[in-house]
């Protein structure tokens, strides 16, 4: 990890400005997905389907940032490695609560 707070700041600010437009790339894309696959809206509502999109155009425009968590984690110069750890940190903990609040009787 990097201890120079400028560039770690410059580092944000670009990822902070890639996810921007992952978001705005995956709301255009769910809209159209929508759209062209008129069963897409009929089982999900669209503001679920525009959420999804928005949340996944940010996940892969902010795969700098899970490779930077994931060598927090493993102190390895691995970069796939590292994006696979990072990635694995928000599904881990959603499949926890997931499995967590799902398995209540």
């Amino acid at each position: 990890m990097n201890k120079n707070p400028q560039e770690n700041r410059e580092f944000r600010r670009k990822q902070n400005r890639l996810q921007v437009g992952g978001i705005a790339l995956g709301l255009v894309a769910a809209w159209i997905a929508g759209t062209l696959l008129p069963t897409l809206p009929q089982r999900f509502t669209w503001t679920t389907l525009i959420l999804w999109g928005a949340a996944l155009g940010a996940s892969l425009f902010g795969w700098q940032s899970y490779a930077r968590a994931g060598k927090a984690l493993t102190h390895s110069e691995n970069r796939w490695l590292n994006l696979a750890v990072g990635a694995g940190i928000p599904f881990g903990v959603l499949i926890l609560l997931a499995w967590l609040l799902g398995s209540r009787p």
